[in-house]
């Protein structure tokens, strides 16, 4: 009976240095977008956008992340400074259309850090899937909710796992 036991506790100890040797990466798009004009190629966030933005900072507060990037548009830097919050760190600028590049930056982290890059409805899904190997749905245009977990292990495996960030309030901007 001690063997068992002794197995047991070894796999639960084996089941916890696999997870601290892990590099994770939060993905998340941007929330809800002004649309009021259709000529403005860097829109702000919307009430709902900014509600949706901090509820993510609410379900993400307890992570220490390492870094945290985002594109260069107000919409991405704005959803990124909100799930911020008072962490000391810099929001460092990654270029979108350098995806594959950036996620092989990601992937050659040391293992256990913690990143959240902000992006957008096109980018997001293809970065999670670059940093995956896994195949990743594409986010319709209408959709902000989803906010994807990417682990990469130390031996080369990953995982990733797709949450949702219903906005604070259910308030439907004018």
């Amino acid at each position: 009976m001690k063997s068992v036991y002794l197995c047991i506790g070894l796999l639960t100890v084996l089941s916890w240095v696999s997870t601290a040797q892990a590099t994770t990466i939060y993905l998340i798009r941007h929330a809800e977008k002004q649309v009021t004009n259709p000529d403005d190629r860097d829109p702000g966030l919307t009430e709902t956008g900014i509600a949706r933005a901090e509820h993510a900072a609410l379900i993400l507060r307890s992570i220490n992340f390492t870094a945290i990037y985002s594109s260069d548009f107000q919409r991405t830097r704005l959803t990124a400074e909100i799930i911020r919050g008072s962490r000391e760190l810099n929001i460092t600028i990654y270029d979108p259309r350098e995806l594959p590049a950036f996620a092989e930056q990601l992937k050659a982290a040391p293992s256990e850090d913690i990143f959240l890059v902000a992006g957008h409805s096109n980018t997001t899904p293809e970065l999670a899937q670059l940093l995956s190997d896994k195949s990743v749905e594409p986010i319709d245009e209408s959709i902000y909710h989803n906010l994807y977990r990417v682990e990469i292990n130390s031996d080369g495996s990953s995982s990733v796992d797709l949450l949702t960030v219903p906005p604070l309030s259910t308030a439907v901007d004018q």
